[in-house]
């Protein structure tokens, strides 16, 4: 484990909202939805904490490059603002924000920096600072995918010289620093990790992803789903949930898992996944081809999206939901056929992106409690 201290970073680019974006309300199936109207193109939301702050990314024209920018925005209790990029950086992706406000992201630069050409950070919406997540030793490049509702813990994937391994990080309040804690594997080499995704529980308590089991004869790796459970500070227990792998999207309290599967034609099928390790596929809207599940609460609640089959006239996602019955709920207006619902709190608000009827634009939405 290695510490690091706390810097508040310079960054790049400053805010660009001049004012509160307009934010109009509209009815759905559940009750009322707000839209953020922050982009003239395309805007997404793709987290939500407790008290219904968001974070996600929105479209911007750069005039002088004749291009679409994504920008990175919070909206929240501390107001709406863009978050800026940490110097010698040229982009930065948010992932998660936690009950206090803070939120997870990750810095990308071009490859062959010396110091790495991705890195995870922890952004300040009050002051504007950010915290770099320090590496493994020996390792230069890591990822974080995922963050406890108290902003405590966070885990993701961490990467060097012929190996990716899942770690933790731990926020020392003695230290005043993350620490990081490499997490055990049966290979040195877990590369499902980058799209599978390591997923904590929003209490901090477990921890679940796809490693791998096997290499193959061919060259391919085998992954099987795994979960951690922490048995002192800093040691922890692994233990094989089932032989299938998943893009795994969310974790609740209960050990309750969601994310996709690849069907028999290829295409990604939402699913559920209990906390013993069985796989349930969550149905689909009528006639509709694949979709994905992006998150769970405590009440077991799935959320995500149901897609039309290629080549039809509408095709595109429609947001929904699924109760813990497995039954599908669409939450979009009967005009509105594109969307996503990416993400869902303990209180049931939903966040996502949404075909605004009125403008034909994708804004980011969050349901109203």
């Amino acid at each position: 484990m290695i510490r690091l201290f706390l810097v508040a970073i310079s960054v790049l680019c400053v805010e660009i909202w001049a004012q509160q974006p307009e934010v109009r309300k509209q009815k759905y199936s559940g009750g009322q939805m707000e839209l953020l109207i922050n982009s003239t193109t395309l805007s997404q939301a793709v987290a939500i904490n407790s008290a219904g702050s968001i974070v996600g990314t929105r479209e911007i024209p750069n005039q002088a490059a004749g291009l679409l920018l994504p920008v990175p925005f919070y909206y929240g209790k501390h107001g709406a603002k863009d978050i800026p990029t940490p110097e010698s950086f040229t982009n930065l992706e948010p992932i998660g924000i936690c009950d206090t406000e803070l939120v997870v992201a990750y810095a990308t630069r071009p490859a062959g920096n010396q110091q790495g050409s991705l890195a995870g950070v922890v952004w300040d919406p009050k002051d504007g600072s950010f915290v770099f997540l320090p590496n493994a030793p020996g390792d230069t490049v890591h990822q974080p995918q995922s963050i406890s509702a108290d902003g405590k813990r966070i885990c993701g994937y961490t990467t060097g010289p012929n190996r990716l391994r899942p770690a933790i990080w731990d926020w020392k309040t003695d230290l005043q620093s993350w620490v990081i804690t490499v997490l055990p594997t049966e290979h040195e080499n877990n590369p499902y990790l980058m799209s599978g995704g390591l997923m904590i529980s929003p209490n901090g308590k477990w921890v679940a992803g796809c490693c791998t089991k096997a290499f193959m004869r061919d060259g391919s790796v085998d992954s099987a789903l795994y979960l951690w459970t922490e048995l002192t500070p800093g040691q922890w227990k692994r233990k094989l949930l089932s032989q299938e792998q998943l893009y795994l999207r969310g974790m609740n309290d209960q050990g309750e898992m969601a994310g996709s599967v690849r069907g028999p034609t290829g295409a990604r099928q939402p699913c559920y996944v209990s906390p013993q390790g069985e796989f349930r596929i969550l149905e689909l809207l009528p006639a509709n081809y694949s979709g994905e599940a992006k998150g769970i609460n405590n009440d077991s609640i799935v959320v995500g999206f149901s897609d039309d089959p290629p080549g039809k006239f509408d095709a595109g996602p429609t947001p929904c939901y699924w109760t813990k019955d497995g039954k599908i709920h669409k939450i979009a207006p009967e005009a509105t056929w594109y969307g996503m619902t990416q993400a869902i709190n303990q209180s049931g608000q939903m966040a996502g992106l949404v075909e605004d009827e009125q403008t034909g634009i994708s804004l980011s939405f969050r349901t109203l409690k």
